[in-house]
């Protein structure tokens, strides 16, 4: 397969994706190797390396480099055919690999006779009139419409890592916060507050999640991640977690002082918790 991971490819059992499963073919997707993609940030919102290769072990496939300066031929030849003995080739109608990215959708179509494997374009899925598309997804995160963008990635966006040490002042607030930092690589969604749910150790914990850099507090810091979880009462500290974000609750605020901040936050988390039983 030669294609991102999200909703923007429509699927058919006729493909050989499916025909693949149907007669226990192995699946394998190539990439260009994402941190390229993060460079340009051309690439899906909140794909990091780990998550990318959770998504593609999900579907049952490995996940292979591409090989730089290798021609279109030598590829198909020698890796698709040769080495991995390649009988399906699923790609998106936009593709590029090989040297220079010459190869394409159509150059698949055309050497498919000669090296005896089956090719499948997957037209790209639509969302109304227009293309379901990364930069689709990011204009979505931009306005924080995170209901959107799940429906266009085809799964939750969340945001993982460990839990640092942040200023404490949730703790000394009365309401303690598990801090992450997503990294610079990390595309982030409009800064604000989220009904969220946070995923320790396979169990899942409904939480709100603020995502900016703490206006209120003096000083200068990297946009975080920082969640309070319901009723949960456990030092966190070192330990990874993932967070889930499912619909906004308002936009980042800078507020008079910490007084009205606790404010606040004590509204979030009833409006949260009351959000949290719509969804059940």
């Amino acid at each position: 397969m030669l294609e991102a991971v999200y909703t923007g490819y429509k699927g058919d059992k006729n493909t050989p994706d499916f025909k693949a499963m149907e007669v226990y073919l192995k699946r394998v997707w190539f990439s260009n190797g994402i941190h390229h993609h993060y460079a340009e940030d051309k690439f899906v919102p909140g794909f990091t390396p780990e998550f990318f290769q959770t998504c593609i072990s999900q579907v049952g496939a490995s996940a292979l480099p591409l090989r730089e300066g290798q021609t279109v031929e030598q590829f198909v030849a020698e890796i698709l055919v040769g080495k991995m003995g390649a009988k399906a080739i699923v790609s998106g109608p936009d593709c590029h690999f090989g040297y220079q990215r010459k190869g394409d959708a159509e150059l698949l179509r055309k050497l498919a006779p000669k090296y005896g494997y089956e090719v499948s374009i997957v037209e790209k899925a639509m969302d109304g009139d227009r293309e379901i598309s990364s930069t689709y997804i990011r204009e979505e995160l931009a306005k924080g419409n995170i209901r959107k963008a799940n429906e266009l990635l085809g799964y939750e966006y969340r945001i993982s890592g460990q839990v640092v040490h942040g200023e404490h002042l949730g703790s000394t607030l009365g309401f303690p916060t598990a801090n992450i930092l997503p990294g610079i690589q990390k595309h982030l969604p409009a800064f604000g507050v989220y009904l969220s749910r946070t995923v320790i150790d396979g169990a899942s914990y409904g939480s709100i999640t603020n995502i900016g850099k703490k206006p209120t507090i003096a000083g200068e810091r990297p946009a975080g991640a920082e969640t309070y979880i319901y009723d949960l009462d456990e030092n966190l500290y070192g330990k990874k977690i993932e967070v889930h974000f499912l619909d906004f609750m308002r936009p980042e605020m800078k507020f008079s002082g910490v007084d009205e901040l606790k404010m606040q936050v004590l509204k979030d988390k009833e409006t949260g918790r009351k959000m949290h039983g719509a969804e059940r």
